[in-house]
């Protein structure tokens, strides 16, 4: 299997806990970048661009189409936390390689301009991607199915995920950055409590639409309790969420402490 990792990735692109740019020695910030650090080159166009619009052109394609893919790339790196950026790798939020496929459904756009856009950016006179194969034990590692049992999807990363799937396989894989007590530890020593319950809700909900902040925030000042309201969360991606989580989760709260109180998930997809 084929993945891809954004080239130069942290000499380019990476920002340090400051918000500056990264170098070796540095501390990455945590969790998901807000903004992509990005040199701007207006209307000169690079070697590498050019090659770009050329290449395109020759599998008529639009250099439009083949840019937006690129610049989704960006941002499927730039959106996981730190310990999943690594190298500019290209994954989901359990950690496994991106394929062409995997590329395509996070994006929404065409399988077919996908595979041939990252057929150009990969193409030595542009090199914005590397492309990478994947060995068999690799492979092995990183496949989304069960061994003996096809279709069925494993998530080593998430134990409440697992629960949700009735998986079993593999439960020792929750690597520690991903448990519980790292979400607590990591509300008790950070000061942006509102930035690492981001970080949580994307990772335990990789499928919905990140929250606004201000939204976040009204939802965390309501419960005031930052491990109670982590609880919450955990305990809810153990189940099917299909809906609005901060409106389940503000709900929830108003709720709690009424005799008999029930909450209905009756409200809309999304955060």
């Amino acid at each position: 299997m084929k993945s891809y990792r954004i080239t130069e990735w942290d000499s380019l692109y990476e920002v340090n806990d400051k918000g500056n740019p990264y170098h070796p020695g540095q501390t990455k910030r945590k969790g998901p970048l807000e903004y992509i650090r990005k040199r701007c080159d207006g209307a000169n166009m690079t070697e590498a661009f050019r090659a770009m619009m050329t290449l395109s052109d020759s599998v008529n394609i639009s250099p439009a189409a083949v840019y937006g893919v690129w610049t989704k790339c960006l941002e499927l790196v730039g959106y996981q936390p730190s310990e999943l950026r690594d190298s500019g790798k290209i994954r989901d939020r359990r950690g496994i390689p991106r394929n062409s496929r995997d590329i395509s459904g996070a994006t929404g756009f065409p399988l077919k301009e996908v595979e041939q856009a990252l057929s150009i950016l990969t193409h030595p006179s542009v090199g914005w991607l590397t492309v990478e194969t994947l060995t068999e034990q690799e492979e092995l590692e990183n496949s989304r199915e069960i061994p003996g049992n096809p279709g069925k999807l494993r998530d080593a990363f998430f134990n409440p995920i697992q629960l949700r799937y009735g998986i079993e396989d593999n439960t020792d894989a929750v690597p520690p950055s991903l448990s519980f007590e790292d979400w607590k530890k990591r509300l008790k020593e950070e000061k942006n409590v509102n930035a690492v319950f981001m970080d949580m809700l994307t990772t335990l909900f990789p499928d919905k639409t990140p929250p606004e902040f201000p939204r976040l925030g009204k939802t965390v000042k309501r419960y005031g309790d930052h491990e109670f309201l982590a609880s919450e969360i955990w305990t809810m991606a153990a189940r099917p969420v299909t809906g609005n989580v901060l409106d389940y989760l503000d709900k929830k709260k108003s709720q709690r402490g009424k005799k008999d109180a029930k909450t209905k998930p009756d409200y809309e997809n999304g955060f």
